[in-house]
């Protein structure tokens, strides 16, 4: 009896060290998760604040999370028992950059959190699937080339439109310079 006593009391103290936030000392991503035993806990305050950091970090558009609602906690916890904490950090990471997932598709989807944790569609960013194609890339720079010509005809128009007004301006100056001569001179002035 005194041993399943004392055996509560050190599992209690290993479930408060296991949700404890992190401190100056530890990164946000070292407190997510800690092992016990065979099951893994799961820090969600640690862990709401790492995905907000990575999305922060990387100027993702991905909406940051404000709540960890039980559902939330139930993908979170599947995710990091069935991948473990580095591939979920190579995937937020991922997910973070991906211009897809952050709106820069023809469509304006954006990826959610519950998006991001459900187990399908970590497999599909993690295998590439939402990935710029290389044919994409090419367009793209295409694109790019094609509308930076564009833009330096249009400079090179407007800076031919001030020339052109700006010899106007000159002889329309020079014009009434030479009538304001030839009304001070008088007629017999010949220039």
């Amino acid at each position: 009896m005194k041993e399943r006593t004392k055996e509560r009391k050190e599992t209690e103290k290993v479930d408060i060290d296991i949700y404890r936030l992190p401190d100056e000392n530890t990164s946000a991503a070292e407190a997510i998760t800690r092992d016990c035993g065979k099951a893994t806990r799961v820090n969600y305050d640690a862990f709401m604040l790492y995905f907000n950091q990575v999305m922060q970090q990387h100027g993702s558009i991905i909406p940051r999370v404000i709540a960890m609602t039980p559902a939330r906690r139930k993908m979170v916890q599947g995710m990091v028992r069935k991948y473990g904490k580095p591939y979920i950090n190579a995937y937020l990471a991922k997910a973070a950059v991906n211009p897809f997932l952050n709106g820069y598709n023809k469509y304006g989807f954006r990826a959610t959190f519950e998006w991001l944790m459900s187990e399908k569609n970590f497999c599909r960013v993690m295998e590439g699937n939402y990935d710029q194609a290389p044919q994409d890339r090419r367009r793209d720079e295409a694109q790019t080339r094609a509308e930076r010509q564009r833009q330096l005809a249009r400079q090179a128009e407007e800076q031919e439109h001030r020339r052109m007004d700006a010899e106007r301006d000159r002889a329309r100056q020079h014009a009434a310079t030479v009538e304001e001569i030839r009304r001070i001179l008088g007629p017999r002035c010949t220039i």
